[in-house]
C-alpha cells in the first residue's frame, strides 16, 4: 500500500494541481451514483465489497486532501463552496 506522501505526490503530479480536494459523501451516495456504471471495479465487486474499498480509499483521501468539501448536495453548491475556499483558481 502506498504512504499518504506518495498518494499526495500522485495526486498531485497526476493533474499538476496545487491543492487536492476530496469530494466528501456517504457510500449510499457514491454507491447510488456509481450502481449502474461500467466501470470495471463497479462490476467486479459486490455492494459490500465496494463499500470496503470505500473505506479504505476514503480514510486515504482525508489524509491527503488540502480541502474536504461535503458533496452530498447539488454540483452548484459544491462549486461555490470550493471557489470559495479556494480562490486561487
Amino acid at each position: 500500500a502506498m504512504t499518504g506522501s506518495e498518494i499526495t505526490i500522485k495526486l498531485r503530479q497526476n493533474g499538476g494541481f496545487e491543492a487536492v480536494v476530496f469530494l466528501d459523501c456517504s457510500f449510499e451516495t457514491c454507491y447510488q451514483r456509481i450502481k449502474d456504471s461500467d466501470r470495471p471495479l463497479v462490476r467486479a465487486n459486490s455492494r459490500e465489497g465496494l463499500e470496503q474499498i470505500f473505506l479504505q480509499r476514503q480514510q486515504r483521501y482525508r489524509e491527503v486532501a488540502d480541502l474536504i468539501v461535503p458533496n452530498e448536495s447539488l454540483v452548484s453548491l459544491t462549486v461555490e463552496q470550493i471557489l470559495r475556499e479556494l480562490p486561487i483558481l
